[in-house]
C-alpha cells in the first residue's frame, strides 16, 4: 500500500520544485486582485442601481466571487505554499505517514464531498436561470441558489477543519486553521446576507 501511494505521487515530482514561485507569483497578484475584484464590482453596482435585472446580477456575483477568491488567496494558496517549502521526498514521506495513520476515507471526507457536489451543483443551477432567462425577467428569485451553494462551501469548510489541521501538523510549518474559520464564516454570512436579500 505505501509502495502503491509512493509510486502514485512520484508523478508530481517533476512539478514539484516549479509549484512553489508560481503560488508565491499568485500571492503577489492576489494583493491586488481582492480588493481590485470588490472595488470594481462595487462601482458597477453603484453605477448601474437603477436598473433592477443587472442590479440582482451584481449582487448575486458581488456575493460569491468575492468570497471565492478570498478562499483561495487567503487560505488555501498561503497553506500550499507553505506545504512546498519542504523538498519533494520529504512531503512524500511525510503523506504516506499521514494516511498510513488515518484512512483515506471517513465519514466527514464523505460529508464534505457531498456538501461540495451540492455547492457546486446549485451554483450551476442559479447561473443556469440567469442566462436562461429573459434579461428583463431577471428577479431576487435567483438570489437562493447562489446563497444555498455559499452556504454549502462554508459547510465544507467547517467539517474539513479537523482534517486539515491534522495535515498541518504533518506538512505544513503553521497551522492555517483560523484563517480556514474565518475563510468559513465570511462565506456564511455572505449566504445568509444574499438569503435575506431573497426575501
Amino acid at each position: 500500500m505505501d509502495e502503491a501511494l509512493r509510486t502514485a505521487l512520484e508523478r508530481l515530482r517533476p512539478t514539484w520544485s516549479e509549484a512553489g514561485p508560481e503560488l508565491d507569483r499568485l500571492l503577489r497578484v492576489s494583493r491586488f486582485l481582492l480588493p481590485g475584484t470588490c472595488l470594481g464590482f462595487l462601482a458597477i453596482l453603484v453605477a448601474l442601481w437603477e436598473y433592477p435585472p443587472i442590479r440582482v446580477v451584481m449582487i448575486a456575483f458581488s456575493a460569491v466571487l468575492p468570497v471565492l477568491l478570498l478562499q483561495v488567496f487567503f487560505w488555501y494558496l498561503p497553506r500550499l505554499r507553505d506545504i512546498h517549502r519542504l523538498t519533494f521526498d520529504e512531503w512524500r514521506e511525510r503523506i504516506v505517514m499521514l494516511r498510513r495513520r488515518r484512512p483515506f476515507v471517513t465519514p466527514n471526507g464523505i460529508g464534505a464531498a457531498a456538501f461540495a457536489v451540492l455547492s457546486i451543483a446549485l451554483l450551476l443551477a442559479a447561473i443556469i436561470q440567469l442566462f436562461s432567462t429573459d434579461a428583463n425577467s431577471i428577479t431576487h428569485a435567483v438570489y437562493p441558489w447562489f446563497a444555498g451553494s455559499l452556504l454549502a462551501q462554508a459547510i465544507v469548510l467547517f467539517i474539513t477543519l479537523p482534517a486539515m489541521q491534522r495535515e498541518e501538523a504533518a506538512l505544513a510549518s503553521r497551522s492555517f486553521g483560523r484563517r480556514q474559520v474565518i475563510a468559513a464564516a465570511v462565506t456564511s454570512i455572505a449566504g445568509v446576507l444574499l438569503g435575506i436579500f431573497s426575501l
